[in-house]
């Protein structure tokens, strides 16, 4: 009996060790990934201000189709259309696209943001909850654009309530640029007042439950005429399209799962009647820039607005100068 205890334990062991020494392999080869125009340039797509899932599987796969389709199904219907693009990719007959995104087998999935950054990949099976939390991902993420910022030669920390080594927190041990790590929330953050020059929320300020208290947090922490910049957010010039959005969406879940998805609080998008509220209580100048998208993406554009019947969602750049 001892003998088979110290077998099992020895078992036990090999296994963590395995499993640890393969996360932090995943983890690496996400922080190597090529970003930017190479990844779409390989997908042969254009962004268009939505994170994309990119699904690989094989007509072979069956875990592909009865376990990871569904599950990237429901992702899909949580998220809702406005928030991710679903790209699938036949890694048989792209095996190019395989290789750039570094896909060792089927299914595997990978969460694309529209700069480039990859925010997550799943090498097998991923489940709806996994991939909801990685889409839906508020903060730093994996640290990409807080490396690229200190590579600059700028003191960074990088703020977001996941510590995981794959997509979170934890992934920021990889790279060479010293970024500081912070677990915490967007309107409770452990800074100094008047420590910060400069404060990116990237694709994360549409999910703050109340405007005008996350960014009065961000204003505690920035110094006398710092800059604050929204990134990646939706955004409607009329108010009803986005409350459709969401309308939509919740019905959606609700058919499909008995329960609407808004388990999470949020905002969900903003307007600029939203925006003007910030300026008018915080005295922030707000800057908004529309970058230009080509005819594909403003035709697919004016094609998903036509078909739901409201304004589709633009995803600004919006800089704020502190008061």
């Amino acid at each position: 009996m001892p003998e088979r205890l110290a077998i099992a334990a020895a078992l036990a062991v090999a296994v963590s060790i395995v499993v640890l020494v393969a996360r932090r392999w995943n983890a690496s080869r996400v922080a190597r990934l090529a970003g930017g125009a190479p990844l779409w340039e390989a997908l042969g797509e254009t962004p268009d201000g939505r994170r994309a899932l990119v699904a690989f599987s094989t007509p072979s796969c069956a875990a592909c189709h009865t376990a990871q389709a569904p599950a990237i199904e429901v992702a899909q219907q949580h998220v809702g259309a406005s928030g991710v693009r679903v790209i699938r990719v036949d890694a048989s007959t792209h095996p190019d696209v395989a290789r750039a995104f570094g896909v060792m087998t089927v299914p595997s999935t990978v969460v694309l943001e529209p700069a480039g950054r990859v925010l997550a990949v799943n090498q097998g099976f991923a489940p709806s909850r996994r991939l909801i939390e990685q889409l839906q991902h508020v903060g730093a993420g994996s640290g990409w654009l807080a490396n690229r910022l200190a590579l600059r030669g700028h003191w960074v920390a990088a703020l977001d309530l996941l510590a995981d080594p794959l997509d979170g927190l934890g992934a920021v041990r990889h790279y060479t640029a010293p970024v500081r790590p912070v677990l915490a929330e967007f309107d409770r953050l452990p800074l100094p007042s008047a420590s910060v020059d400069l404060a990116i929320f990237n694709a994360a300020f549409h999910y703050s439950t109340n405007y005008v208290k996350t960014a009065q947090e961000a204003l505690r922490v920035a110094r006398p005429r710092g800059t604050l910049v929204i990134l990646d957010s939706p955004m409607y010039r009329d108010p009803t399209s986005g409350a459709r959005m969401v309308e939509e969406r919740q019905a959606r879940f609700l058919a499909k799962y008995g329960f609407a998805s808004d388990a999470l609080p949020s905002q969900h998008y903003l307007t600029p009647a939203r925006l003007d509220r910030v300026r008018s209580e915080l005295g922030i100048e707000w800057q908004v820039h529309q970058p230009p998208l080509d005819w594909r993406s403003s035709l697919g554009r004016a094609i998903g607005g036509i078909r739901a019947r409201r304004e589709p969602a633009r995803f600004p750049v919006i800089a704020g100068r502190c008061p």
